[in-house]
């Protein structure tokens, strides 16, 4: 390798000479796993050339091997290949033997790792400094002649190799298991080594952890393949790990000594585990007043049962839960709990936070893993109310004439789940320039009803007795949100008058062409017997008289009666000025008033 991923240098180890390789597909970079140029690492089993990189470019240790057949192009012999576990932190070079992989650190320990190549797992590692005090930077295996070499370099020592036999079995090694455990309930322990036509002898032995002490104590030593662990007791001794020794001096050429597999049995403790991706909204965003579900998984991911495990959820960093329950659970199972929050009494536009706590009465391996923290936003209603107000089933404007005692209705309808209550109206009612605030609890003549979410409406009832006068109705209300449904509020003038008469008379159009109308306003509580409109030339001739029918006509509202433009005869009548009368019979009076038209055509 010379630093270019896609060159190869090719020495002639007869006169020196060398030539260029192209790798079409390119070298893997030792540090990043790509193809880019820099550092490489390569080797051959005299079959294949090989390329092996130990960091990706996440920083993450792990061996990635790459083949190329240079008998055919130098092209890439399947897809690239990934090794179990974590690569040599030191990793410094690596060989084939046999179609097994072997790699080497340099800088921690100098060890020395086995991989099989037809399943790619890690088979066993092993240190080689008592070979050489300054360790071995890089091996090599030449297969055709079984001979290994190591090389070595630094400060202490000049730059040289060493030369040995490459399958020469004698050789010494141990094997020490990780902690095992913790237990609950001790049962057995065992382990298989093959040592069918091997001279190598080798030892096991069987350590504790004194949980008391806070050491390891040996337990066993040439324990037999099967062993029983009910003696110990699993609350003073939480943990087991073994330890092999093998030693072969037999010098020779004999089969190897291998350990196939360890095993223990016991009962593990219960994990019970809550994490933020445990615990679920629905939904996540909410506006105040809807209900906002809680959902928290809680699981046990430990092989014994977690009883009575308590769970506790907090709203808020509060310190008194919102809800707690009791569970059981299972070796390797979960429950999901629920519970509904109302969003009523949070405060909106913000985020809110539940955390789920879980302690269980069995012991555990882990604590720091059973609280779980999440949050929801809670939003405000933006949206204005809508409002209406009538007046004896009417809408006014101001000005306008009502009666004595009406009924006025004010309704405002919601969008938001949130109550419509009392408190959030003002009424204020102005009569001779002195102002009253209506109160609910004060006043008969007002009602308040409520109809709640989906169909939230408020409706206001007011019937007073008014007397003659000029009147102003203002009325200021929002919503459980503060949204007002006008920024100005509703304000309206308008005047009593009990006394019976006929205001307001005019004729429109005027002047007309075809036809017209003849207005007018009655005030007062009571029809007028009789009513009539007589049509006058301007000389006071009489040409046409009309009968209203009163049972047509409205108080308070303004009142119209057709005329065609004919007189009594059917025909039409002149262009010119004309005279009309309105004149009303009530039990106690006539009223009567003359106005003047036009006809122009």
């Amino acid at each position: 390798a010379n630093g270019n991923a896609h060159k190869l240098v090719r020495m002639d180890v007869n006169n020196g000479d060398t030539t260029h390789i192209y790798i079409e597909e390119g070298l893997l970079n030792d540090l990043t796993t790509t193809v880019q140029d820099g550092g490489y690492y390569i080797n051959t089993d005299g079959n294949y050339v090989y390329n092996i990189a130990f960091k990706d470019t996440n920083e993450t240790f792990r061996y990635t091997l790459r083949t190329f057949d240079p008998q055919n192009n130098w092209v890439q012999v399947g897809q690239d290949t990934l090794l179990s576990g974590e690569s040599f932190e030191g990793f410094s070079s690596f060989f084939f033997a046999e179609n097994y992989l072997y790699v080497l650190e340099k800088n921690i320990g100098n060890y020395m790792r086995k991989y099989d190549m037809d399943t790619y797992l890690h088979l066993n590692e092993w240190g080689l400094n008592r070979f050489q005090s300054e360790g071995f930077y890089c091996m090599t295996y030449d297969a055709e002649n079984d001979v290994c070499y190591g090389f070595v370099y630094g400060s202490l020592f000049e730059t040289r190799a060493s030369i040995w036999k490459g399958t020469y079995n004698e050789g010494n090694g141990t094997f020490n298991t990780p902690a095992i455990g913790p237990s609950t309930n001790w049962n057995s322990a065992g382990y298989e080594i093959d040592d069918d036509g091997s001279l190598a002898e080798y030892s096991v032995g069987l350590e504790a952890f004194n949980k008391n002490s806070n050491s390891w104590e040996p337990i066993q030593v040439n324990t037999s393949s099967t062993f029983d662990l009910s003696f110990l007791t699993a609350e003073d001794y939480p943990y087991v790990k073994m330890n092999f020794e093998f030693i072969d001096t037999s010098n020779g050429d004999t089969e190897i000594v291998e350990l196939k597999d360890v095993h223990v049995k016991y009962e593990s403790m219960a994990e019970v585990v809550l994490s933020e991706s445990y615990i679920t909204f629905d939904p996540d965003t909410s506006m105040q007043g809807f209900d906002v579900n809680v959902n928290v998984e809680v699981r046990n991911v430990g092989y014994d049962r977690a009883d009575s495990v308590k769970v506790d959820f907090f709203l808020n960093s509060s310190d008194t839960a919102f809800f707690s329950n009791h569970i059981d659970l299972g070796p390797d199972s979960s429950i999901v709990l629920s519970k509904t929050v109302a969003t009523n009494i949070l405060t909106r536009d913000r985020f809110h936070s539940v955390q789920a706590s879980g302690v269980s009465k069995s012991p555990e391996m882990y604590t720091f893993n059973n609280l779980a923290v999440d949050s929801f936003f809670v939003s405000r209603d933006s949206t204005r109310p809508e409002f209406e107000i009538t007046f004896d089933g009417r809408e006014i404007i101001d000005g306008d004439l009502i009666s004595s005692n009406p009924t006025v209705i004010i309704t405002m309808d919601d969008n938001s789940p949130l109550p419509l209550l009392e408190e959030y109206f003002t009424l204020e009612h102005t009569v001779n320039n002195l102002s009253t605030i209506l109160k609910f609890q004060e006043a008969d003549s007002l009602r308040y009803d409520y109809t709640p979410y989906p169909n939230s409406r408020a409706t206001i009832t007011w019937t007073p007795e008014l007397g003659d006068g000029n009147h102003r109705l203002d009325i200021f209300a929002s919503d459980a949100s503060s949204n007002p449904f006008s920024n100005t509020g509703y304000s309206v003038s308008f005047r009593v008058d009990t006394e019976n008469n006929v205001e307001d008379i005019y004729n429109y159009p005027n002047p007309f062409t075809n036809d017209t109308w003849f207005t007018f306003t009655l005030t007062g509580n009571d029809l007028p017997e009789e009513m009539r409109i007589k049509v006058f030339t301007i000389a006071g001739r009489l040409i046409r008289e009309i009968d209203v029918p009163v049972e047509t006509l409205d108080i308070k509202l303004l009142n119209k009666v057709y005329w065609d433009g004919r007189d009594e005869d059917g025909s039409d009548i002149a262009n010119g000025v004309y005279l009309y009368k309105l004149i009303a019979k009530y039990p106690d009076r006539t009223v009567s008033d003359i106005f003047k038209m036009a006809r122009v055509r």
